[in-house]
């Protein structure tokens, strides 16, 4: 029988120990040093700091060293040809080995461990390496989203896995590090620094480690009750995503995915339950803890986990900056009620009734312009009732992100991010005669209107500036000494003057109720019931 060398690849525990039956030995590598017992393991780590897979497991990892654990997810490894992605064929024949080494073979993760040995799927089975040659490790989580016997294809320089996603699925890939793993073996041999994996660097120690990074967006969802007396649940939350992708698990591009197809609603799942780690449909999530009846009821004001939801990620075929979904609330109102007679019931009925709420995540601009891949996402949605919701987001990490808010109820139905904004006050004067004219009234209404084409009977004017150009109704509210206050609407707007973003206002004496002699003092102004500002009545 022909003789191997005795590296090992073995998918199993450490503490498994060799004996004579299990040495294949043969010299091989560039010189016989005699030490041909050596075993390799291969072993994989979490790179971003959990479930025994059935489907739908959602995220794998945390964000701390608490949650940072493997729990016996199913992985896949690919061994190929050093710079190649040619499966390894052994050189060999030998009863009971595989003559496919590593070829997308599915093992399963550590359990409550960062890193780790990986097992084989059927136990018992060894793997060995060929005699000579270099290899490449490369490994995936795709969870269910590639079907129950994932099978990636050769494209090209690249092995590509065609990968459907719901929002449940963490998408994870890996490569061994060859560098990393010689420096981690301290050796001083220089082959074994220099011949990449194979069975002579094997016997030095330098072992294939994967480490996992995730491929997609996390979205962390909170819902907080505001509404003080509203008994709600949280029926569902859905966001937008593109969920068909092709992913390049080993190969040249390593590590990319391309999106296809249109955008799918994906909602949250329920969080696995201890049994059997399922995500299943999201079940109603209470807003109150106690009885469903309000007056048992106790509004929770705290924030209610409802879920995690994985999502595509920025990348170099597109930069996400917004993820566009919706929440839909279930809430207990009371509704008018009769009896026979047709006469109103004074206790009334209560009913549930249903209201879908868009909404537009989006980051601020002093953080990351994108949503990025590995990175965890905190949304906390602030909720009020059916005719008021408020979502603000929480950055949280896996790689950090930071803090921002976003008010649905503030963005236009018929504009991606457009927001309606109170106008503000920034100068007001009144126009005693041509000195204050010129000097408070803006260049365009001079222009249109000198001077000399004016009267002054009508004296005084109040002139107001306005930042941004206000709407077509305002209502303005002047007070000044003695008492004296008006309260004066402008519904149409057209005569004005603007500029850019400001805007003119003038209102006569008759509107105002004064004469020249009566503006000393101090007078103010308000719009739209904001803030006071002090109307100048001279220069």
């Amino acid at each position: 029988m022909k003789k191997l060398m005795y590296a090992a690849l073995f998918l199993g525990a450490l503490s498994s120990c060799s004996d004579d039956n299990d040495v294949i030995s043969n010299p091989g590598g560039p010189e016989n040093t005699g030490d041909d017992q050596t075993v390799i393991a291969l072993a994989v780590a979490n790179i971003n700091p959990v479930a025994t897979e059935t489907r739908g497991i959602g995220m794998v990892g945390g964000l701390n060293e608490t949650t940072n654990k493997w729990n016996g997810e199913s992985l896949y490894i690919l061994m190929t040809d050093s710079g190649a992605v040619t499966p390894v064929e052994p050189d060999y024949t030998y009863p009971g080995i595989s003559q496919h080494i590593l070829n997308n073979v599915k093992v399963t993760a550590p359990t409550d461990a960062t890193s780790g040995l990986v097992t084989a799927a059927n136990t018992g089975h060894y793997y060995y390496y060929p005699t000579v040659g270099m290899f490449d490790f490369y490994g995936y989580h795709v969870d269910d989203a590639a079907g129950e016997n994932p099978t990636p294809v050769t494209v090209n320089d690249s092995i590509v896995l065609d990968v459907t996603i719901d929002g449940s699925q963490d998408l994870m890939v890996a490569k061994a590090d060859f560098e990393a793993d010689s420096v981690a073996a301290a050796t001083g041999d220089w082959y074994a620094k220099s011949y990449k994996y194979s069975a002579y660097a094997a016997r030095r120690n330098v072992q294939p480690s994967l480490k996992f990074n995730h491929l997609l967006t996390q979205l962390q969802f909170n819902v907080i009750n505001k509404g003080a007396n509203n008994v709600m649940w949280v029926d569902s939350i859905g966001v937008e995503s593109k969920n068909v992708a092709k992913m390049v698990v080993a190969g040249k591009n390593y590590g990319t995915i391309e999106w296809t197809g249109d955008k799918a609603m994906l909602y949250v799942k329920n969080d696995y339950d201890d049994a059997d780690r399922v995500l299943d449909s999201l079940a109603k999530v209470p807003l109150f803890t106690g009885n469903a009846e309000l007056a048992e009821a106790v509004i929770k004001t705290e924030k209610t986990k409802v879920g995690n939801l994985l999502v595509a990620a920025s990348n170099d075929q597109e930069l996400i900056t917004t993820y566009k979904g919706h929440i839909i609330l279930l809430q207990k109102l009371k509704v008018t009620d009769y009896d026979n007679e047709g006469n109103v019931i004074p206790a009334g009925a209560e009913v549930v009734v249903r209201d879908t709420v868009d909404f537009t995540i989006k980051l601020p601009e002093n953080v990351h312009p994108n949503f990025l891949a590995q990175h965890a996402y905190t949304v906390n949605i602030t909720v009020y009732g059916l005719d008021m919701i408020e979502v603000t987001a929480d950055l949280a990490r896996w790689e950090n992100g930071g803090s921002f808010d976003i008010v649905p109820e503030d963005q236009e139905t018929t504009g991606e991010d457009a927001v309606y904004n109170e106008p503000v006050i920034k100068n007001a004067a009144f126009i005693t005669d041509e000195a204050s004219f010129n000097a408070y009234l803006p260049e365009s209404y001079k222009s249109a209107h000198p001077w000399d084409e004016n009267t002054a009977t009508d004296l005084p004017w109040l002139a107001v500036m306005f930042e941004p150009t206000p709407g077509n109704t305002l209502e303005f509210v002047v007070e000044g000494p003695n008492d004296h206050t008006v309260t004066f609407n402008k519904d149409n707007m057209g005569g004005l003057n603007t500029t850019e973003e400001r805007s003119l206002l003038l209102a006569n004496k008759d509107e105002l109720g004064v004469t020249l002699n009566d503006i000393t003092g101090d007078w103010t102004v308000t719009v739209n019931g904001g803030d006071e500002t002090e109307i100048k009545t001279g220069l």
